[in-house]
Parts: C-alpha cells; structure tokens; sequence
C-alpha cells in the first residue's frame, strides 16, 4: 500500500492577516518543500478547499499569481502547477477515513478541515503517520495536540521544510520502531547525510537493551552524526571528541593498541564495492556498551559519513 506521508494543511494557508511583503514567501516555502518531498518519493495529499478559498486580499491561491501585488513570478505559478499535478485528494486516500472534519490545534479554536482531520486518523498507523505541511508565518510548527470534535486528542507534527521534516522521521523511529528494518526503512529520510553498509541494522540485536527502548539514543546519535557530521569531519579530526561531545554525543577512534589487534580489525572491517573499510569511529550510547561504529573517510571529499555496526561492544 502507498503511503502518505504528508498533508498541505490548507486553513494555514489563509494569509489574509499577512502583510503583503510576507505572502510570496510563504507560497515560495510550500512550493520548495513539496518540491523537496515528491522528489525523495512521498506522496502528499490536499484538501479542495485550497483552491477555492480566498487565502489573501480576496484571492484564491492560483489568483495570487496573476494579480501582480505580492511578487509572485510566472515560474513561481509553474512550479506550483508542476507540483500540485502529483498531489491527491485526501478523500481518495486508501485507508482510515476520519469521521468528522472538525479540529482543534494546540487548544486553539475549532477548525473544519479534511487534510487535519485525516493527519489525525492516520496517527493510530504509527511508523504509517502523516505530518501536515504548514505555514510558518500562522501555525506553530512542530508536535502539536490535534483534537478532533467529537474524538480523541493526537499529536501531529507540522512542518514547514526539511528540517522539520527530518524531525518528523526521527519522532516516529524514537517512538515507533520495533524492529531493526524499521529503521532501516526511514533512515534516508531521517539521517539523510549518512549512508549505511547493507545489513548493518542487524546489529542493533545486540546491544543491552531491545529497540523499542534504545532507539531514542540511536536515532539522537545518528541525527547528531547526520547534522553535525560533515562540518566536524571536513576540519580537524582532533575536535571530533569535543564538537560532539559539547552536543551531548560521546564518540572516539579506536587507540593504536586495538587498531594493531588483528582480531578487533576484522571486527570492525566490512568489504564495500571491493574495498576493505575499516569502522574505527564509533558512538558510545553508554560508556562500557552499545556502539555505532561509523567512518567519516568520505566526507573531506563531499562523501556522507558510512554507517557499518551496530553493537554492543567489539574486542578492544
């Protein structure tokens, strides 16, 4: 089954109390992350109210691009079109249907929307969750309480461009996974400067405790990794320690003692596209067991850091 990941929430939209100045570039921020999520695979759905309600000086969306007086281009209206031609109707989205359309975000006053109403259905689907894509300039952004009139009361993420969007992935995996293809099945998405040797996941059996309560502290380990990653890596090895550690990581090479180990090399070696690549640098999620072992060769070049092992401990 396809899933959709994403919903424009389009009472966000309503711009009218926006002064003009701030109008195109909440148009252009909707139109750069739907760019951003169709093209990495996800499938977004809209209410038709987003197309036919006034959003701002009286205009309806598609109107704000002909009207000439909140500096929207012809190739701002042409993205739009390009992407709003993927997109679908909630309603015609397979799965749970919300049972009424009226909601309230974060104890604010109650709104009629299809695309909130069906967000809030789709959060009973868990690791199958949807975010909403909103406007920053009028809805808080973020895990907000969604309470649908008459139902119960979900936490729904908002969000606004990638960042959020990687926050999105990451809550689900902290707070979701069970098993280790969980996290392999949303690790691009969510660590997306990171890069994983096949199989790696596996590893996660090991360590000392099971997914469900460790996975907090290998998604925060591997965000830090995916973030902070290529801006440690590209200047001074030597800082490592310290730039993530300030970051509430702790991480190391390995000494020369366990390097010249043949037994703790062949541990920690894995063969990737012929080459041997050794996982030296690794994350301690506590400070005798539960390893990442990664290697951050490849990102002086523009490479992505390689993720190899997941472990309780190797041979020191």
């Amino acid at each position: 089954m396809t899933v959709f990941r994403f919903a424009i929430d389009e009472r966000s939209f309503q711009l009218t109390g926006l002064p003009a100045d701030q109008v195109a570039p909440a148009i252009k921020a909707l139109i750069d992350l739907l760019r951003e999520v169709t093209n990495a695979g996800h499938r977004v759905c809209f209410d038709p109210d987003m197309f036919t309600m006034p959003i701002w000086g009286g205009l309806s969306f598609y109107e704000l691009f002909t009207a000439g007086t909140v500096g929207l281009s012809v190739e701002d209206q042409i993205a739009a079109t390009t992407y709003f031609a993927t997109i679908v109707r909630w309603d015609d989205v397979n799965g749970p249907a919300p049972a009424a359309l009226d909601v309230s975000v974060s104890g604010g006053p109650m709104e009629t929307s299809g695309t909130l109403a069906w967000a809030h259905t789709r959060a009973s689907l868990k690791l199958s969750a949807a975010a909403c894509i909103s406007c920053a300039a009028t809805r808080p952004l973020g895990l907000n309480d969604v309470q649908l009139i008459g139902g119960g009361l979900e936490k729904i993420w908002f969000v606004n461009d990638m960042a959020g969007v990687r926050n999105f992935f990451r809550d689900l995996l902290s707070v979701h996974a069970g098993a280790p293809a969980d996290l392999e099945l949303l690790a691009s998405d969510a660590f997306p400067e990171l890069a994983f040797v096949n199989g790696s996941f596996a590893g996660i059996k090991s360590m000392s405790r099971g997914l469900p309560q460790i996975a907090p502290d290998i998604v925060r380990h591997l965000g830090a990794l995916s973030d902070y990653g290529q801006a440690v890596f590209q200047a001074a090895w030597i800082d490592a320690e310290a730039s993530f550690g300030a970051r509430g990581v702790s991480l190391s090479d390995e000494n020369g003692k366990t390097k010249q180990n043949k037994v703790a090399r062949k541990e920690r070696a894995r063969e990737i596209d012929g080459q041997e690549i050794l996982f030296w640098w690794h994350t301690k999620i506590e400070p005798d067991r539960d390893r990442i072992h990664f290697n951050p060769d490849r990102v002086p070049g523009g490479g992505k850091i390689l993720i190899g092992i997941f472990c309780r401990h190797l041979t020191n």
